[in-house]
């Protein structure tokens, strides 16, 4: 009997010293989100509404198109190591939609310039904490912040490589808000 509850004990210790030694790499386990998303991509859904690509007219004819390095409609950033797809949504109040695109790499904010038009153009990505686990592209801007001034930014849209460079950097301040 004592020999059982010793061992019960045990385990009990061992597991629990496991989880708490192994925290960075297995914490994820225990974050609802995380597990949600997990069980969501497992469990047929009902069918998304998500426009892959936007089929926007060529602005300027090339005679010789070479074909690209990377596939079309990627980011690329050899400093810190990330290569993405980039997803363009023409509807900018669709937030769900938006969201769901996230996870399926970075995403052309819609109302801001597509590569090589005048204008800012902005592409979102999700930054994740470090030791996150590689799920979906919830990690693909998680080093941002080691961007340095001179980096190269590469953007692969309608057969054409755009090269972006790091002029300055600005961080803000993170906003919480507890509902």
């Amino acid at each position: 009997m004592v020999i059982k509850k010793f061992i019960k004990y045990f385990v009990i210790l061992f597991l629990l010293s496991f989880i708490l030694l192994n925290w960075v790499d297995y914490g994820w386990l225990f974050n609802y989100r995380v597990v949600g998303d997990l069980a969501s991509d497992v469990l047929p859904l009902a069918e998304e509404e998500i426009v892959e690509e936007t089929v926007l007219p060529v602005v300027e004819e090339i005679e010789d198109v070479e074909t690209p390095k990377f596939e079309n409609n990627t980011i690329r950033i050899p400093s810190i190591n990330i290569s993405a797809p980039i997803l363009f949504y023409p509807d900018p109040t669709g937030n769900d939609i938006l969201t769901k695109a996230l996870d399926r790499g970075t995403v052309h904010f819609p109302s801001s310039a597509l590569p090589g038009k005048a204008g800012q153009t902005i592409i979102l990505g999700h930054s994740a904490p470090e030791g996150w686990p590689k799920i979906k592209y919830d990690w693909v801007f998680s080093q941002v912040n080691l961007l340095q001034v001179g980096d190269e930014i590469f953007v692969y849209y309608n057969n054409q490589e755009y090269v972006y460079l790091v002029k300055d950097t600005i961080f803000l301040e993170r906003e919480r808000k507890f509902q």
